[in-house]
């Protein structure tokens, strides 16, 4: 296991169940990333975050995230170090141009340090990805479908209230519970969906499609169109894949197309 992200959206639910959402959210997603950790508010375009080294604790929840849980869009990671060391500059979510991203995966692509036009302040493989995807790739969506067994959030700074979510994995590593005025995600199933019970809402959890860029915005989730032409399954992932693909190609789309 490395690495949890999770975040919401909401314009519907009160005050106190978002700050309880929230933290339920933080202290579970602790279990997959111990290192440090990381809470963002997204207001317009304007995100703020808030990062620490170590687990989370709470008393900083309460000195220190209180302002954020206020906002409607919140996005969160813990990390769990494979790729750089456990320092601050290490920590997500990373910024580079327009784009804040937050992962969770290894990203082995030698070429994204050799070609980045841009030197990351930190060691770790996220921040030299996005650095490449900025300077080189000029911001290209797609681009973000050339590694495989990631998942991430983004956030593009031109966009106000909006964010990107997706999976190259062809396990399962993203969850979502959506409803009117609603939108939770998180990389596992049974921490997002006793986060959701916590404040008395039954889960609706469904696993997004992998190799897909995917938008939150309004409490949704849309498709942007934008997908990887030829799946390549990981070796090891293979049967599982399988069984991904007959399960839930068989089932009603719950992603829109934004008109």
């Amino acid at each position: 296991i490395m690495c949890g992200l999770f975040g919401m959206q909401t314009t519907l639910l009160p005050q106190s169940k978002k700050e309880d959402l929230i933290n339920a959210l933080l202290v579970k997603s602790s279990t997959r990333g111990q290192d440090s950790f990381s809470l963002c508010s997204l207001e317009g375009n304007n995100l703020i975050a808030k990062k620490h080294l170590g687990v989370f604790r709470q008393r900083w929840y309460k000195k220190e995230f209180q302002k954020i849980v206020n906002c409607n869009s919140i996005l969160g990671h813990t990390r769990q170090a494979s790729q750089g060391q456990v320092i601050m500059d290490n920590q997500h979510p990373f910024t580079c141009g327009n784009w804040t991203m937050a992962h969770n995966g290894c990203i082995y692509g030698k070429q994204y340090l050799r070609e980045t036009l841009i030197i990351p302040n930190g060691t770790t493989d996220t921040e030299e990805f996005l650095t490449w995807l900025v300077s080189v790739k000029k911001y290209d969506l797609s681009s973000l479908l050339e590694e495989q067994g990631q998942a991430f959030w983004i956030v593009d700074k031109t966009l106000p209230d909006q964010f990107y979510l997706l999976s190259t994995a062809t396990h399962e590593n993203l969850w979502i519970h959506q409803e009117n005025g609603l939108f939770v995600f998180a990389s596992q199933e049974d921490l997002l969906s006793t986060s959701l019970q916590i404040i008395g809402i039954k889960p609706k959890c469904q696993v997004i499609p992998h190799d897909e860029v995917l938008y939150v915005k309004n409490c949704k989730l849309y498709t942007t169109g934008i997908k990887r032409k030829k799946i390549k399954p990981i070796k090891s992932y293979v049967g599982y894949h399988n069984q991904w693909t007959q399960k839930h190609l068989s089932e009603k789309t719950y992603i829109d197309r934004e008109t």
